[in-house]
């Protein structure tokens, strides 16, 4: 158990989207920008984003549930080191039209609530795929960038960067 409502397994192996397990006691995993983490390393930077960002979003929003958390599947994202987390949520319903202008309006509370408490907040939509909107995460112990921007199809949207809105509303 790393926070009220968060253990280790919510977050890795156990995942609603697993990715693969935290390194066993005593192993490293090389990471292209943090270098060689423990898996102690990795489970410190879990405890602080379920501490810092999750238990503050769940308390205001029950509904919200974790896609993908840690993850080792050997790229540079920030989820490989055990700082990011992505979001969805229960009542957000209906059609895809529908969710992305729930989203917007959920992402900007989420925003508020969290003030500078993230490294990177990305509110992420694409037209393929599952087409469900998602929120992504990322918190560094005394380290935060406050990197705000709306992505589509995994790049800043036209005008993302510092923005949250939705790019696919007419």
């Amino acid at each position: 158990q790393i926070s009220p409502n968060y253990n280790l397994a919510n977050l890795s192996c156990a995942s609603i989207l697993p990715q693969g397990s935290i390194p066993a006691p005593g192993n490293t995993k090389t990471h292209p920008t943090y270098g060689a983490l423990s898996r102690e390393d990795i489970i410190k930077n879990l405890t602080a984003l379920a501490i810092n960002v999750l238990e503050p979003i769940k308390k205001a929003y029950p509904t919200m549930f974790v896609t993908n958390a840690y993850r080792n599947d050997g790229n540079k994202s920030q989820h490989e080191a055990g700082m990011a987390v992505d979001l969805q949520f229960t009542d957000i319903a209906g059609s895809i039209a529908d969710q992305n202008a729930q989203i917007v309006t959920r992402a900007e509370g989420i925003r508020e609530l969290l003030g500078t408490r993230f490294d990177q907040f990305l509110l992420e939509f694409k037209t393929y795929g599952s087409y469900r909107p998602w929120i992504h995460i990322s918190y560094r112990e005394g380290k935060n960038r406050n990197d705000l921007r709306t992505f589509l199809n995994d790049k800043t949207a036209l005008n993302g960067a510092g923005n949250l809105f939705n790019p696919l509303a007419k």
